[in-house]
């Protein structure tokens, strides 16, 4: 995991990032420090990129992609942010080396595997527990077994993933379905061994992994989120956008525009503070309460709320008389009052959070200079990796060195703090080899 933030006012946007990766394994979590997640995305144009979740794209490390698209796209500049994101994702589509098709079916084959396993280590626990409960495993006790675990995982594929939520269009299921039969079914015998499967079963089996790994469920955390920010050549104040990718197959490029993180600074709009990935401390901050207890002091009046009218008929010895009609009637019309009191108590909440707390902090971000930018995202981070540090109940899956970068329209991209994973006294040659800004180049889009 990661935490990363993006401040932006009229003159410039700070991007910061964390530097640690977790990894699960069959034994826990492990974390590595020393991860690059924050990079320049052309060099000599003021856009930044960072990238948060997963590292990869279909395995193909997303530091790799960008590093890419800097070489091929070296001498391009666009009028707007929305067209370097259009670009970048363009590029990302039609890169035959990049995601050539046996590394797109690939990718496809081994998250077709990693769901056969779970489904199968499923079936196994299930199995142990009814040998541990003293149960006797019959060849139909077995295949009911399966059946089950199958039957749940294509119920939960169908009800959570959906081919046509993606904004280009998919091709149909069962287009799908014929065109990777072949391989659903190797995979399926190579990974179920010699477990018994009607040919229905596997019929749903099959439907139940194409909907896995071509279907979107936004609330799936198998994805790369992508934030891009800067300026266009048209654009006098920076911009962000994000798009989140789920997987490159059969030449089609899973991703969405999160439209909730689109920021456009303007005049009406003097400044903003944007948070990717555990971004929980840094809202606990801009807000003034943690979302933690946000959500408990809700919970706490809503459900005091629900239960006002029978409490009240219940305290009440004069209803004690009244018809079953009538009781229900006090008890809504209790409820209603109690559930409007409470949503005017929620409303006051938001304006005072609004006026008290995030409202002033955003127009003293608005006249911060680029240094004071970068050193409050830096400093946000920071207070996010010292919440993980110091918590029980929590792995430190935030950490390591932070990477803070202001971008602006006249000074471009600048690393105000960077980590490097060898030292520069001895490579020299590096410094040379990737410092130089090429000439301003030509435009696309125009």
């Amino acid at each position: 995991m990661t935490t990363e933030i993006a401040i932006l006012n009229r003159s410039a946007v700070a991007l910061a990032a964390d530097s640690a990766v977790s990894i699960s394994t069959p034994t826990g979590l492990k974390v590595y420090d020393g991860v690059n997640k924050l990079f320049e995305l052309i060099k000599g144009r003021p856009v930044g990129v960072m990238i948060y979740n997963a590292a990869e794209l279909s395995f193909r490390p997303w530091e790799s992609i960008i590093k890419a698209y800097r070489e091929e796209r070296c001498d391009v500049s666009m009028p707007t942010l929305d067209d370097y994101v259009e670009d970048f994702k363009a590029f990302i589509r039609d890169h035959a080396e990049l995601f050539s098709r046996r590394q797109q079916d690939e990718a496809f084959t081994q998250t077709i595997i990693g769901d056969l396993i779970s489904i199968r280590t499923s079936i196994v626990v299930s199995v142990q527990g009814e040998i541990a409960s003293g149960k006797e495993i019959t060849e139909r006790r077995g295949a009911r077994l399966v059946a089950q675990h199958i039957r749940d995982y294509w119920g939960f594929a169908r009800k959570n993933y959906a081919l046509d939520a993606w904004p280009e269009p998919l091709p149909s299921l069962r287009t799908l379905g014929t065109r990777h039969r072949q391989l659903l079914d190797s995979l399926i015998d190579q990974v179920f061994e010699n477990l018994p499967l009607v040919d229905a079963l596997r019929a749903n089996l099959r439907v139940g992994l194409l909907l896995r790994a071509f279907g979107r469920n936004d609330a799936d955390g198998v994805y790369s989120g992508v934030v891009l920010a800067g300026f266009g050549d048209d654009e006098y104040y920076p911009r962000l956008r994000e798009f989140r990718t789920k997987a490159m197959y059969d030449d089609r490029l899973l991703a969405f525009d999160v439209s909730e993180s689109r920021t456009d600074i303007a005049v009406t709009v003097p400044g903003d503070i944007k948070s990717f990935a555990q971004g929980d401390m840094i809202r606990s901050f801009t807000d003034g309460i943690q979302d933690q207890v946000r959500g408990e002091m809700i919970k706490f009046w809503t459900d005091w709320a629900s239960g006002q009218g029978s409490g009240a008929v219940s305290a009440d010895a004069r209803l004690a008389g009244l018809s079953p009609a009538d009781r229900a009637g006090v008890v809504e019309a209790v409820n209603d009052l109690s559930t409007a009191a409470v949503g005017d108590f929620l409303s006051h909440m938001a304006e005072y959070e609004q006026a008290s707390v995030k409202g002033p902090l955003l127009q003293s971000v608005a006249f911060l200079p680029k240094d004071e930018l970068g050193a409050m995202a830096e400093s946000l981070v920071n207070l996010t990796t010292l919440k993980r540090r110091v918590s029980i109940n929590e792995a430190q899956t935030v950490g390591g060195a932070v990477d803070v970068a202001v971008v602006s329209r006249g000074d471009g991209f600048v690393w105000l703090k960077r980590k490097h994973y060898f030292d520069q006294e001895l490579n020299p040659s590096w410094s040379s080899t990737h410092s130089a800004v090429p000439a301003r180049g030509r435009r696309i889009n125009e």
